[in-house]
């Protein structure tokens, strides 16, 4: 196997938030050495970074990845976009969760996690998901989130009301098995008819909202345009919100205004499936398009590290660039120009730099 010797990074310090020059050398998928200046050995094989900037691996919190229910797409596709661990955001339910691992998780080379969706097949075309809740049965949930307890991380729902015939019965029956089961979950709100206060009387430390930044109901802002005092409530008692983009859930207004009021997303997240790849694209163009929204490079790198890695209840997730430590690693660029990016809503927004991923490296191997 190849010993790899990455020469001039810029490592990204969370801690310090400064770049440090460093070279790093990779050996058996472990970081063998790091320091400001290695030698190369006959054994290396070197790769000058020539300044690019270097950081513990992205994690993609919330994507669809069940290929065989006709939304997911191949979570490989995030490799090469600079992710090194995905979350699927509850495809399956109790029903096909096993053909789900096997048909997917278990085929792909990026590593990745998941969400058990309370409906019986979970959103895809196998079911009808919560359109009737007599269906929704909560001792195979909990079978499910005990047998495949090494890939579950939380519970999943969606209220969106038009597949949801019932929203706050719904919200009970998650709660339910959230707490049965001992997990966290997280709640698709768009589009339903409970009030935002409503949704967020549900959620608990450690639970998720996703889609925070719709301009849907049931809306971060009120008419007047300022966060809803619920939602810094929530927040306060360790509920988290996730961008989780998607193909109609991300508004750059909702967005900006919410952020110059100090309300910023604890997680950047894609929602990316096979109907949002055309709008969302992939994680990086979604930190951009955060950035144009006026959050530092600092926190938005937090967001697809650190921070998802507490959403997530993942604490290995929190990458440490050291020696002895697994290789898990993104490298990337920030271009300056001027780009224009587009939101779910069709409105666009310029911003004059980008984030442009070089690769991924997950042990020994390298995904450009």
């Amino acid at each position: 196997m190849s010993t790899y010797l990455f020469k001039n990074a810029n490592l990204c310090s969370l801690k310090s938030k400064e770049f440090l020059k460093r070279d790093i050398r990779v050996k058996n998928r472990l970081i063998a050495a790091i320091s400001e200046s290695l030698k190369v050995s006959e054994d290396d094989c070197v790769i000058d970074l020539n300044g690019k900037f270097l950081s513990q691996g992205w994690t993609d919190a919330h994507a669809h990845l069940y290929v065989n229910d006709g939304l997911g797409i191949s979570q490989d596709i995030m490799l090469h976009s600079g992710v090194t661990f995905a979350v699927d955001a509850g495809t399956a339910g109790p029903l096909n969760y096993e053909d789900f691992i096997e048909s997917s998780l278990k085929k792909a080379k990026l590593p990745a996690k998941s969400y058990l969706n309370i409906a019986p097949y979970g959103v895809g075309k196998q079911g009808v998901e919560l359109r009737d809740l007599s269906k929704v049965d909560v001792s195979s949930c909990l079978e499910a989130a005990e047998k495949f307890k090494n890939y579950i991380i939380g519970i999943k729902l969606r209220i969106d009301s038009r597949v949801c015939e019932d929203a706050p019965l719904a919200m009970r029956l998650a709660r339910e098995i959230s707490h049965k089961a001992g997990l966290p979950m997280i709640v698709h709100a768009s589009r339903t008819t409970m009030k935002m206060n409503e949704v967020l009387a549900f959620l608990e430390k450690g639970d998720v909202f996703a889609h925070t930044y719709a301009n849907k109901t049931p809306g971060l802002l009120d008419e007047n345009g300022r966060v809803k005092q619920s939602a810094f409530e929530a927040r306060e008692r360790g509920v988290y919100f996730d961008v989780s983009h998607g193909k109609s859930n991300f508004s750059f207004d909702v967005m900006t205004r919410a952020v110059e009021q100090g309300f910023l997303p604890d997680v950047i997240s894609t929602d990316l499936h096979k109907g949002s790849l055309n709008v969302v694209h992939d994680l990086p163009e979604t930190m951009s398009k955060v950035m144009a929204c006026g959050v530092d490079f600092w926190d938005i790198l937090s967001m697809v590290t650190d921070k998802s890695a507490d959403m997530l209840g993942l604490p290995e997730r929190k990458i440490k660039i050291a020696e002895g430590e697994p290789a898990d690693f993104t490298v990337f660029k920030i271009e300056e120009g001027d780009f224009e990016f587009t939101d779910a809503d069709g409105v666009t927004k310029k911003c004059g730099k980008k984030f442009v991923p070089c690769f991924a490296v997950i042990g020994e191997e390298i995904f450009s």
